[in-house]
C-alpha cells in the first residue's frame, strides 16, 4: 500500500478525475478490468492495469505534443520509463510482464510539465 501511496501522492490529485474513456475496446469486468483517471487538464494520466496484457489507450485527451510514459510496478514500488511517445490518438501498450498476478500501473505525463519519475 505505501507504494501506491507514493505514486497517488506523486501528482496532483485535487484535480484528478476518473476517465474511462481512456480505454479503446472491451474492458473487461471482474478481476482483469482496467481502471484509468487522469488530471482534468491532461498532464497527466495513471492507468491500472490488475492482469499484465495488451490494451489500447485513446491520448487525446492528455496535453502535449509529446508523453513521457512510465511503468509503475505497485507490488515493490519499482519503476521503467519507457522512451518519449508522440502523442496519438490510439496507441498500443503492453505491459512488461504478462498474465494474472502481475498488475502494473502505466504513468502519461505530458512531458513539459517535468513531473518526477516515480520508483525506485
Amino acid at each position: 500500500m505505501k507504494y501506491l501511496k507514493n505514486l497517488i501522492l506523486s501528482r496532483p490529485y485535487l484535480t484528478r478525475i476518473p476517465d474511462q474513456s481512456l480505454i479503446v475496446g472491451e474492458n473487461k469486468s471482474g478481476p482483469e478490468y482496467i481502471v484509468a483517471t487522469r488530471d482534468q487538464s491532461g498532464s497527466y494520466a495513471l492507468i491500472y492495469i490488475p492482469v499484465g496484457k495488451t490494451f489500447t489507450l485513446d491520448l487525446s485527451k492528455l496535453s502535449g505534443s509529446s508523453l513521457k510514459a512510465t511503468w509503475y510496478n505497485p507490488k515493490d514500488g519499482s519503476s521503467a520509463t519507457i522512451p518519449s511517445i508522440s502523442k496519438k490518438s490510439n496507441q498500443e501498450f503492453t505491459t512488461p510482464t504478462v498474465g494474472k498476478g502481475n498488475d502494473w500501473v502505466l504513468i502519461l505525463d505530458d512531458a513539459s510539465k517535468g513531473y518526477k519519475t516515480v520508483g525506485k
